[in-house]
């Protein structure tokens, strides 16, 4: 596996990682995007971005793993529009450069929480997206979301009514059942658009042939509770081959623990690997000519392998 530090962007302000097979190696013809989550920068959450980018190497996927603008490592820039709609434009620019590094024009995007809002957004502006994989994505309480809720909550609440006739100490074992964590609840500040229009769009994109995962974990518990809950929002995706939907509970929003992030990689490694099985005839890359002061910008390496963890039996590689 090569890794190698990318600058891109009008300004060169944006700035990435690249992961790609051995030259010698077959390469697949679909490369991976994998975007900034909330202000986190391209190596995610505990380094998930990372263990996904060389897990996928392994299996001869490039991918890309890169900071929107203002965020990590890549400089705020002045324009106009949105969050989404810049989030938007920068994925765009960032699909253009690993097309002309590395001659791929079929992209699959991977997004947790605003990443996934921000890979949805661009999946419908730019055909070049042929799938989605998401943790955490859209959702809308349903009937089935509250009933269980209930169901959850209520034995809880009896215990906690128990335990407090018995010891007034219990108080904050109460709270903390009666909220399904114990962590307290923030704000959530990600909007979604009318469910009706979500749908619509997710529509649009299986029309076009466009498979997505969606992974939802127990720390989306405020909006998505079950598996069974993405056709009670979606009714009219019910069925449909183009969306595979994984549900795990135990898992928290960013995957904390070492056994939950191998999860998340291998779900999304299988997938990839079913999904977008096809390899180039030929598994040259293409290569950027100039340096610092040429319109493209070199491709810099990174470091060679070190005594970083493996995940799922894969080989160790270096930290970044």
């Amino acid at each position: 596996m090569n890794e190698k530090a990318q600058v891109f962007g009008q300004w060169r302000h944006l700035v990435g990682v690249s992961s790609e097979p051995v030259p010698e190696a077959p390469r697949r013809n679909t490369a991976l995007l994998l975007l900034t989550p909330g202000m986190l920068h391209h190596v995610g959450p505990l380094r998930m971005h990372v263990l996904i980018a060389r897990r996928l190497a392994s299996s001869h996927f490039v991918s890309l793993r890169f900071c929107l603008s203002g965020i990590g490592e890549s400089f705020g820039v002045a324009s106009e529009g949105s969050s989404l709609e810049r989030a938007t434009s920068e994925i765009v620019t960032a699909m253009d450069h690993v097309e002309n590094q590395f001659n791929l024009s079929r992209f699959v995007l991977f997004g947790l929480c605003s990443g996934a809002d921000d890979a949805v957004q661009a999946a419908l502006k730019d055909r070049r997206i042929v799938g989605l994989a998401l943790m955490d994505g859209c959702g809308f309480p349903t009937r089935g979301h509250a009933v269980r809720k209930w169901l959850y909550h209520r034995p809880r609440k009896l215990w906690g009514r128990l335990q407090h006739a018995l010891d007034e100490k219990s108080r904050k074992f109460r709270m903390m059942a009666e909220s399904g964590s114990a962590f307290p609840v923030g704000d959530d500040i990600r909007e979604f658009p009318e469910r009706q229009q979500c749908e619509a769009e997710l529509e649009s994109l299986a029309e076009r042939n466009v498979k997505s995962l969606w992974l939802y974990t127990g720390g989306a518990h405020s909006y998505f509770n079950g598996l069974g809950q993405f056709s009670e929002m979606f009714p009219r995706l019910a069925g449909n081959p183009a969306f595979t939907v994984r549900y795990y509970p135990h898992i928290d929003h960013v995957a904390r623990l070492a056994e939950d992030r191998a999860l998340v990689v291998n779900e999304v490694a299988n997938w990839m690997q079913t999904h977008f099985p096809q390899t180039l005839e030929s598994s040259a890359p293409a290569t950027s000519a100039g340096g610092f002061g040429s319109g493209q910008l070199q491709a810099i390496p990174i470091g060679q392998p070190g005594g970083d963890v493996g995940v799922a039996g894969h080989a160790p590689v270096a930290a970044r």
